[in-house]
């Protein structure tokens, strides 16, 4: 932006004062460049400090079940999980939504490196590296514009300490905000860097060094947008440092962005296809006039005070309703958006400082502003996180001016002294932020606090208590949801699963009809309708569902196969075992054929006939799990471990959502002396089916006595026994047992021994003496202040 003349005021001497110092990097005191090193090192260190506790989040957030426990690849690790990541543009398998390779690979490798749906621990370390390493970058990038340490260090500092980083570090989706962050820092970094080297000999044609740092700024900018691509503006935001603080604008530097703006060009078609075939997006011609200019207006204000004033911070900011000027919120972000611009202008007048870095903020944000809305949420902490670099660069002028004074001013020591409070005072915010994410159901007990009218936090608080097992008030929390928002189908269809989990048919089947009035293809909803009324007796209306599933998915053999079910119910077996024969017969390459006989000679009880036929079915169709998981429980009931055992971990690599199969597979591991890995599947298992006693029974009971055990499996023991115990009334001997075992396991030897008698007598009581017998030699291992182990 070109002005005349300036006249030299005292205003304008300072606006010129705050221009040349960012001409080139240069400490006016001669200070070493260590201590630059060491600034970024220690800001580096006080974000680290700031968010340590992020270590202990156990929290899973709205999305993390695409992202990470329902996501097979990343639960896979391998190249080939890997090249499907970035093969998938248009439409990824494992996600809904834009193209973000490098985020699905960066967590995959988390999950080879020790993580889990149990132990989050690894993904949130790196996490907090990322960070770390964005507010060192942070703090370089600045140190490059304006020349002075301090000046760089102490926004650096701030920004490391900030509130607005929890999000996206505690968040396990929010990966891909990280390290799209970082990628783009580093491009920025590096363009510095050259334009540095350019503007020193503007006329020299291009040199090896120069040309390598221009790749790397490129390269990086490309893994950026493959991270996440709402750092696609990223060649505007170079354009806005070159007219200030770099000062360097021409037609040339406009040329040099030629490549950057066709990667922008291909990147925004790719990630709107990309979105809209796997979740979808509200264009601007799609939604009502005022919608976007209102909720850029709204989102101005909004994030100015979320940045200056980080209180009531929150994973879901639902838009406000009304949007019109009728709203408070509204109506102040018109207002406040209208002062801002025209402060902005008068601005100007002494320097550019202030309007650049706001449209630095601007601009990095724009993507996320509801132009093309992707989401459901009017703003979020995680899109300000880069963004908020350019209130850091204004900031860094200012100081980079103070620290222009005379060494023994007192302005230093009291800068100095007010960004250390302050920093103190954001870190405690920020762990005050942290300890909401301590577990699902305390962050979105959180998110409901703060937005009681919004869907989105209730259902996902449904989730996270049915992880917990307490269906009942999961589904209390499933109804609120609908309640508010009854075109909301992921509520409503986890709504009607846990009606059917807890025996009420009719209301389930209700609430999926509801689903396929407005989603005719609607899969699941397709299925579980059709499962439902099976259940019931109610065949002809169970066939119908099953049929229309089939004709949008004829490949689905687990529908097949309850299909085939549902037509035995109604006719013989033997009827339907001769419809089988003669359709294996017309087609004899038919998988589903053979499937569909081995699963009629399974139901009669001829097994071996049925593995035969099962076999069959695998080889013309190796790909399918349903066939896969059948035989390999066949082969289990016939006692051929192995090759089940082979069957059944296909199977699960194939699909990650079978309960079915991770509880068999943890019982085949078990019985072949693999505790830890059977404890893993069963681990699977709960998170698909978290109300199955059982199976966290026997989870329990395996960490407790297996010699492998750690610490932290001894704990988990102890919470699961414990938890079950409460769930059962504590009734069961065998559960008690489990309890007992776990107790000891963990040292706690008296409750152990009082637990036990409490099992014997409850064996004893309902007749169960080999029971009692079993327990009572552990009670005298107990007694003796020794674990059960076997």
């Amino acid at each position: 932006m070109q002005h005349g003349p300036r006249k030299q005021t005292k205003s304008g001497r300072a606006g010129e004062l705050s221009n040349r110092g960012a001409s080139r990097p240069k400490d006016n005191e001669g200070r070493p460049a260590a201590l630059i090193f060491a600034l970024m090192l220690a800001v580096g260190a006080a974000a680290c400090v700031a968010h340590w506790s992020v270590l202990d989040s156990k929290a899973l957030s709205v999305d993390d079940g695409e992202y990470l426990t329902d996501n097979p690849l990343v639960q896979h690790p391998s190249w080939e999980s890997a090249g499907r990541f970035l093969r998938e543009v248009r439409a990824p398998s494992t996600v809904k939504g834009y193209y973000q390779p490098l985020s699905m690979i960066s967590l995959m490798l988390d999950y080879a490196l020790a993580g889990s749906t149990g132990n989050l621990r690894p993904f949130h370390r790196t996490s907090l590296m990322l960070h770390v390493l964005n507010t060192i970058l942070a703090t370089l990038l600045l140190y490059q514009l304006f020349g002075n340490p301090w000046a760089a260090a102490i926004p650096g500092l701030l920004f490391g300490v900030h509130p607005l980083a929890v999000e996206p570090m505690a968040w396990i989706a929010d990966r891909k905000t990280l390290l799209a962050t970082f990628f783009a820092l580093l491009s920025l970094v590096l363009y510095v860097r050259y334009a540095r080297h350019t503007s020193a000999a503007p006329l020299a044609p291009p040199n090896r060094q120069r040309s390598i740092i221009y790749l790397g700024c490129l390269f990086t900018y490309i893994l950026s947008l493959m991270s996440k691509p709402t750092t696609t503006l990223l060649p505007v935001l170079l354009v806005l440092l070159d007219i200030w603080p770099l000062r360097r604008f021409s037609r040339r530097t406009l040329l040099e962005k030629l490549p950057f703006v066709v990667l922008t060009v291909i990147s925004i078609p790719i990630t709107i296809v990309s979105q809209s075939t796997t979740w979808g997006v509200a264009r601007p011609e799609q939604t009502p006039a005022l919608r976007v200019p209102l909720i850029i207006a709204h989102n101005i204000v909004f994030y100015l005070y979320k940045v200056f004033i980080p209180l009531d911070m929150s994973a879901h900011y639902p838009p406000p309703q009304p949007l019109d000027l009728s709203h408070p919120m509204v109506l102040a972000g018109v207002v406040g958006s209208g002062l801002l611009l025209a402060g902005l202008w008068l601005s100007l007048r002494w320097t550019r400082a202030l309007l650049i870095g706001w449209l630095f903020f601007f601009v990095a944000v724009l993507p996320t502003m509801g132009v093309i809305s992707f989401t459901n949420v009017v703003a979020a902490d995680k899109f300000a996180y880069l963004p908020a670099l350019g209130f850091m660069l204004p900031l860094a002028a200012g100081l980079a001016h103070v620290w222009k004074r005379p060494v023994r001013s007192a302005v230093r020591p009291a800068v100095l002294s007010a960004a250390c409070a302050l920093a103190i005072v954001l870190a405690v915010d920020t762990r005050r932020c942290l300890a909401h994410w301590e577990n699902s159901e305390a962050l979105f007990r959180y998110m409901v606090r703060r937005a009681p009218n919004a869907s989105v936090p209730r259902a996902g608080l449904g989730n996270a208590l049915r992880e917990l097992g307490r269906m009942d008030e999961a589904i209390m929390a499933y109804r609120e949801a609908v309640r508010l928002e009854p075109r909301y189908i992921v509520a409503r269809l986890n709504l009607a699963n846990g009606l059917a989990q807890q025996n009420n048919p009719d209301a389930a089947i209700a609430h999926y009809r509801v689903i396929l009035e407005s989603d005719p293809a609607h899969l699941e909803a397709l299925n579980n309708i059709a499962n439902a009324l099976a259940a019931e007796d109610r065949v002809d209306e169970a066939l119908t569902f099953y049929r229309r599933y089939l004709a949008l998915r004829p490949d689905s053999p687990a529908v097949q196969h309850n299909l085939g079910l549902a037509v035995a119910r109604q006719r013989e077996i033997e009827a339907f075992i001769k419809q089988c024969e003669q359709s294996q017969q017309i087609k004899p390459d038919d998988a589903a054929a053979h499937f569909r006989l081995g699963q009629a000679y399974f139901a009669q009880g001829q097994i071996p006939e049925a593995i035969m036929l099962y076999r069959r079915a695998v080889s013309l169709s190796p790909a399918l799990a349903d066939y896969r998981k059948h035989l390999g429980l066949a082969l289990m009931k016939r006692g051929i471990r192995e090759e089940a055992l082979r069957h059944l971990s296909e199977a699960a690599n194939l699909t990650g959502d079978d309960a079915d199969v991770r509880i068999a597979l943890g019982a085949l591991l078990a019985q072949s002396g693999r505790p830890l890995e059977a404890a893993e599947q069963y681990r699977q298992a709960l998170r698909l089916k978290p109300e199955l006693i059982t199976v966290a029974n026997n989870l329990a009971w395996l960490l407790a006595t297996c010699d492998g055990a750690s610490q932290h499996d001894i704990a988990e023991a102890v919470s699961l026994a414990d938890r079950i115990r409460n769930q059962s009334d504590g009734k069961h001997p065998e559960l008690l047992d489990t309890l007992a075992a776990s107790y000891a396991a963990a040292g706690r030897f008296p409750e152990a021994v009082q637990t036990a008698r409490q099992a014997i007598e409850l064996a004893s009581a309902s007749g169960q003496k080999d029971l009692a017998d079993q327990i009572r030699g552990r009670l005298r291992l107990y007694e003796a202040h020794r674990p059960y182990r076997e």
